[in-house]
């Protein structure tokens, strides 16, 4: 191609009339992209709040049992859940 400039001016001007199509009209966001039988079943948990519950892990290779008493107690002031630990 001898006029580069020719291409990367005619993609700028696409990507600006992109974006300007999208605020224009403006954007959605899904929640999940579920349809049919599975955006039922999310709808029908989320009716229920049959979520589980959220789960955090941590791997602590301690030097001693004091070092995961403290990193238990700072998950729970922090997640304010009680941690389950297995040493």
């Amino acid at each position: 191609m001898r006029r580069p400039w020719r291409a990367i001016a005619l993609w700028l001007s696409f990507v600006v009339v992109a974006v300007a199509f999208a605020v224009i009209t403006g954007t959605k966001s899904l929640q999940n992209g579920a349809v049919g039988e599975s955006a039922r079943g999310y709808a029908l948990m989320d009716r229920g709040q049959a979520w589980p519950p959220t789960r955090e892990y941590a791997y602590v290779h301690p030097a001693d049992r004091g070092t995961v008493a403290r990193v238990a107690r700072r998950m729970q002031s922090e997640l304010g859940t009680t941690p389950v630990v297995r040493v």
